[in-house]
């Protein structure tokens, strides 16, 4: 079955092209995708949320899998802010997809704790781009996670952004919010 499981996983690869994405894979050994130090790009939003119950395991605190949940959701309402509605995007076959996520947690979230994510936007280069997003709760830091991300098109295959979304990528680079 392992052999079977390998071959299925390279053919997702091939598929998707994300090799193209990703280029040769990173050494882990110890060390960060991408260095922790504070960001210097400017927070491009920010969106608040509080904790429900479910989202709590038996440790009563937020399940590890919750914060990405947490994370993708303000990524889908900074679009939304700026005129870009996810779901519009993908019938117009542009696929914006997450190729590395990488996620520090400095402590956790209990029930009913109110918290913020914040936004920020670095380009990587070729069509590779990077969210930085932090979790606070009030100005205690929670999370810190840098999200790796391109542009797909309908078969799959890596594309550079036109149109709206070259746009807002353009804007990014210029836009903040006050810290």
């Amino acid at each position: 079955m392992r052999g079977r499981s390998r071959t299925w996983a390279n053919h997702l690869l091939e598929r998707l092209h994300l090799g193209d994405v990703l280029g040769p894979p990173p050494n882990l050994s110890g060390t960060t995708i991408f260095p922790m130090e504070s960001p210097t790009s400017p927070i491009l939003y920010r969106h608040e949320f509080q904790v429900r119950d479910y989202e709590c395991d038996l440790q009563g605190i937020v399940n590890n899998a919750v914060y990405q949940n947490y994370l993708e959701h303000t990524r889908h309402e900074f679009l939304r802010s700026r005129g870009l509605l996810f779901g519009d995007l993908v019938r117009q076959g542009v696929h914006l997809v997450v190729v590395r996520i990488e996620m520090d947690f400095h402590r956790s979230l209990r029930p009913g704790d109110s918290f913020s994510v914040s936004l920020r936007y670095q380009p990587l280069g070729g069509i590779r781009n990077l969210f930085f997003q932090q979790i606070h709760r009030g100005r205690e830091p929670i999370l810190s996670a840098r999200v790796v991300w391109t542009i797909l098109d309908g078969e799959g295959r890596p594309r550079r952004a036109s149109g709206a979304v070259a746009e807002l990528l353009d804007r990014m680079k210029e836009e903040q919010i006050p810290s």
